[in-house]
């Protein structure tokens, strides 16, 4: 659906714009308020880009991070950009994110708002592109091609496998198919590992912790 048609529809109440805003971009998180009108303009090297005003308040008076005290007080708001997913890469979608802020009045250090549902704390992007980017991990689509389908770079990309993955032993399947594909893959502190995918799915089977002869082989005779 065309953006502008569909906000040309709403009327101004913020309580109305804050559940459409949440449907439309399809997050459930309820710390978050988005009860201001989207804008769209360029951005760097991208004709048009969406911009979603949103705050992330305290569920309830928050208490001290830090010491633990209840003697806080509200001091302001931190500005930060999330990415979020695009159904049109040429069109990115950014969440314009005010995180509300506290300070303690015992020990003097100041804390934010944070919601694990939407993103980790000091996260550049959304939790539901870091889903989208594990999804396209699991097919046989380079990271280059990753990096550019979520707007993010090829690092990002290689990051989210290695949060993703753990390198020990990481097998998805209990037999091996009849057909596979070898490769390497730079992961954890950019050391080459081995990857193996099902060539006819073009689904992972298996990431290992290196690419030595000795693994692959423990790897290979697992399953004999």
């Amino acid at each position: 659906m065309n953006f502008e048609n569909y906000y040309n529809t709403l009327s101004s109440h913020q309580d109305e714009i804050n559940q459409i805003n949440h449907l439309y971009l399809n997050i459930t998180s309820k710390g978050l308020i988005m009860d201001e009108m989207p804008h769209v303009e360029p951005y760097r090297n991208f004709d048009r880009a969406l911009f979603v005003p949103a705050k992330l308040k305290f569920p309830q008076r928050p208490t001290c991070i830090f010491c633990g005290s209840k003697a806080v007080e509200y001091h302001g708001y931190t500005p930060s950009t999330l990415k979020h997913i695009a159904a049109d890469p040429s069109f990115p979608v950014f969440i314009e994110l005010k995180k509300h802020r506290a300070k303690c009045l015992t020990c003097g250090n100041c804390f934010q708002a944070e919601d694990a549902d939407l993103a980790p704390k000091y996260a550049q992007k959304t939790n539901q592109v870091t889903q989208k980017i594990i999804s396209e991990l699991l097919t046989l689509t380079t990271m280059k091609d990753i990096a550019n389908h979520n707007n993010v770079s090829p690092s990002t990309v290689v990051n989210v496998l290695n949060e993703s993955v753990t390198l020990s032993s990481f097998t998805l399947h209990d037999s091996l198919t009849e057909h596979l594909c070898f490769d390497e893959v730079r992961t954890n502190d950019n050391q080459l590992s081995f990857i193996c995918i099902d060539a006819v799915k073009h689904t992972l089977v298996a990431l290992l912790p290196g690419k030595s002869s000795y693994d692959i082989e423990n790897f290979l005779t697992a399953f004999l």
